[in-house]
């Protein structure tokens, strides 16, 4: 009996079927494990199907991602890992519950499913994601303009420059006028116009494309003539031949020009010294009004005349 219990004891260890040496019978009750060291029983059960989410990003203006984010699988043990499948094909295992699929070529569509696996790779698949990435972001500028300036008046300038080049296309340029836009044109010419006389004027040109990448042209300085805000008048008088008493005039000896911005106030005086002019030209004279003008005589004992009829004149810039 005791030689039955100790080879008993050997086969337990060794995981063996167990013969009753006593009997040579197979015995029932030899044959159940309660601690499960003779559990035999495969595992069937498949993880339960991750629920996958997918995002599409751009990277640069020639590769775009995919962030895939899944839920976590469950199983009746355990669950080993998740298989990423894109466009049926393995890309990546992982045991974590998130992937980020880079290197994809921009407006292209991919298809995406986790495939959850245990130990035994009992397996479950995910939903379908289609994911479609992005189109190329266009980050190339256009070529810059070469600005310039023609036609400059005192009130206006024509700006011209070259047409830009753009990988795409150039969508427009906006004219800069002393830092602030003036106008946006497709076009390669611009005309300012009601500018102020005798001041100066900082131009630039930006060409800017489809999604708005720019350049900036040359920094161009205008300045627009000055206006000449005085004008002159043009006098000429008959010489006069007699005296008030109609006596020959012998002693003339020249005259005075008196003039203002009234007729009944001209307070300002040129004096002639020579009798034998009979015309003369008052400049300096303020644009946009209206002067008057009269002339006397004055002879040898300084007795001035009285004073001419009285002409007038309208003042226009020079």
């Amino acid at each position: 009996m005791k030689n039955c219990v100790f080879t008993r004891l050997v086969l337990i260890a060794v995981n063996l079927l167990l013969l009753s040496a006593c009997t040579g019978q197979s015995s029932e009750s030899d044959l159940t494990d309660s601690g499960g060291l003779f559990n035999t029983t495969r595992d069937t059960t498949a993880p339960t199907a991750a629920i996958l989410s997918a995002i599409a990003v751009t990277l640069s203006e020639t590769t775009s991602s995919t962030i895939l984010n899944w839920t976590a699988s469950n199983d009746d043990r355990s669950v080993a890992g998740y298989r990423v499948i894109r466009d049926n094909a393995v890309i990546f295992t992982t045991t974590s519950t998130s992937y980020t699929d880079t290197n994809l070529a921009p407006g292209t569509n991919y298809e995406y499913s986790i495939i959850t696996f245990d130990d035994t790779n009992n397996v479950s698949s995910s939903n379908m994601e289609s994911i479609s990435t992005p189109e190329n972001i266009d980050t190339t500028a256009p070529t810059a303009a070469i600005l310039s300036a023609s036609g400059t008046t005192s009130a206006s300038t024509t700006l011209s420059w070259t047409a830009s080049q753009d990988n795409t296309s150039v969508a427009g340029y906006r004219v800069i006028r002393d830092n602030t836009i003036i106008i946006t044109t497709t076009n390669t010419s611009y005309t300012d116009t009601s500018l102020v006389p005798g001041t100066n004027y900082e131009y630039s040109i930006v060409a800017f494309d489809n999604t708005n990448n720019v350049s900036n042209s040359n920094l161009l300085s205008v300045s627009t003539t000055a206006v000449n805000t005085t004008g002159a008048a043009t006098l000429n008088w008959t010489p006069p031949t007699e005296n008030t008493d109609d006596t020959t005039l012998t002693n003339l000896t020249g005259y005075k020009i008196h003039y203002g911005l009234s007729p009944s106030s001209l307070t300002n005086t040129i004096t002639i010294n020579n009798a034998g002019i009979s015309s003369y030209v008052i400049d300096n004279l303020s644009s946009s009004r209206t002067y008057y003008f009269s002339v006397t005589a004055i002879n040898s004992f300084n007795v001035e005349s009285s004073y001419s009829n009285i002409a007038s004149k309208y003042i226009t810039a020079i």
